[in-house]
């Protein structure tokens, strides 16, 4: 009974409250994942491999050895390699390195309730976020598997944090720290290597706004750098330079594929992609390969701009409200079970909306509920982001810092957007979410009364 009446007091707390559910589920997946030992997705296997090819090889190739893939050498970036040396090849397991996602997610939070306490963020408020921590269950599934989206949501909330530091009183040593932690996120994931050229412009800006320090050019510089190096070690390993293969892959079997598919079809779009894949496979240099595949990619994308440019704002929208069907799938394992079939992407890309809605439809009752759930959750994240952008009781520069991260992750995703990309902004939403929710909480009282979420004043 002591027990009971302890935890029911915690409860009455809306801190301890937001605290107890976020670390109920934390553990929740946590202990669900050692029950089932299913830690790796595909990219977590290539992830692994990078590592473990590392150590024995000195090499970053992200497949089994001896290398046969050309493009494997440069496809996975180092930081999380050199991470995965360290908690998982040593111990032949990752649970010390889930563990550990677990706890970094957490704090994550914690940044995001500090962040809350500097706009005077009442405690009482945290309620409202309950549902949507409880409706967003990839944060969870991600801190359990072995891949970067926690520890680049990490970094991409440090970043945030340090900017609006930097805004709020212009030193040098704010800057040098986002610089820092902005290098990281590069090294982590190859996504953000486009980021140090709206890095540059971000100094710029804030050069022309007059908040100047001494680390304005090193914070500008830094980024570059990091760029410049890694693609000048694959440009000597591959005779390319560039910062990832990864880029060449999805140009030309998401971009130009789905692009194909819409325009013309899912026969015409396997038989060209597949042609220039046999015509790329029988040259001799990795150079002339690769140049091939761009040109052949950048041209189909060109004769079919008008669906790429479609594809591109319709993967932007999803990027926002997908529901995570395959993270669902995955983490309980119900791939393994029912097959992979085909996902949402490629219903999409046949069929548009109608096909998501068919496919949905075919999925078990309680499953289709849950996901629809978290989409309308999602939905109303992204029209707070909307709502966010024209607070005028914050300050316009603090606005556009956060909105320019989440502008740049929905947009550089383009048509592959999904919950899994999404991931690393989960903070960012929810913190949209709660400012919008301060600023118009007659409002949302109002439509909580009327959805009889309670008597209780709220």
């Amino acid at each position: 009974m002591a027990k009971n009446s302890s935890l029911a007091s915690l409860w009455r707390n809306p801190y301890k409250r937001f605290w107890l559910l976020a670390i109920a589920l934390h553990a929740l997946f946590f202990g669900y994942q050692l029950s089932q030992s299913n830690y790796y997705l595909a990219d977590s296997t290539e992830y692994l491999l990078a590592a473990e090819n590392l150590l024995e090889h000195g090499s970053l190739y992200c497949g089994e050895w001896p290398p046969e893939r050309i493009d494997y050498f440069t496809k996975r970036p180092p930081l999380y390699p050199l991470i995965l040396t360290i908690f998982v090849v040593p111990f032949g397991s990752p649970i010390l390195l889930i563990l550990l996602q677990n706890l970094l997610g957490l704090f994550n939070l914690f940044l995001l309730l500090k962040l809350l306490k500097g706009f005077s963020f009442p405690e009482e408020k945290l309620t409202f976020l309950l549902p949507f921590l409880l409706l967003y269950p990839a944060q969870m599934i991600y801190a359990n598997f072995v891949m970067t989206e926690i520890g680049l949501q990490s970094l991409i909330l440090g970043m945030l944090w340090f900017l609006w530091k930097y805004a709020e009183k212009p030193a040098g040593k704010y800057l040098l720290i986002y610089s820092g932690l902005l290098s990281l996120a590069i090294l982590m994931k190859p996504v953000m290597y486009l980021f140090a050229a709206v890095n540059v412009l971000l100094m710029a800006w804030f050069f022309l706004r007059k908040k100047r320090s001494a680390g304005m050019i090193p914070a500008a510089l830094l980024p570059w750098v990091i760029v410049v190096l890694v693609g000048a070690w694959n440009q000597q390993r591959t005779g390319v330079f560039h910062y990832s293969s990864i880029q060449q892959i999805n140009l030309l079997q998401y971009n130009a594929y789905y692009s194909l598919v819409n325009s013309e079809g899912l026969e015409a779009a396997e038989q060209q992609v597949n042609a220039i894949t046999d015509s790329a496979d029988n040259m001799a240099f990795y150079p002339e390969r690769h140049a091939f595949i761009q040109a052949s990619s950048i041209a189909i994308l060109k004769k079919h701009l008008p669906a790429y440019f479609k594809l591109h704002i319709k993967g932007m929208f999803n990027f926002f409200i997908d529901p995570g069907r395959f993270d669902l799938y995955s983490f309980w394992g119900m791939e393994k079970r029912e097959g992979k079939g085909e996902g949402l992407l490629y219903h999409y890309s046949q069929s548009g909306y109608q096909g998501i809605f068919t496919y949905l439809g075919q999925q078990p009752l309680l499953l289709l509920l849950w996901l629809l759930l978290i989409a309308a959750a999602n939905g109303i994240k992204f029209l707070a982001a909307i709502r966010f952008a024209f607070l005028k009781s914050i300050s316009l520069e603090k606005r556009l810092l956060l909105l320019l991260f989440v502008g740049y992750l929905a947009g550089i995703t383009g048509p592959l957007g999904a919950s899994r990309f999404a991931v690393p902004l989960f903070p960012l939403m929810l913190l949209m979410l709660a400012l919008t929710c301060q600023q118009d909480w007659p409002r949302v009282q109002a439509i909580l009364r009327r959805l009889s979420f309670g008597r209780k004043k709220l």
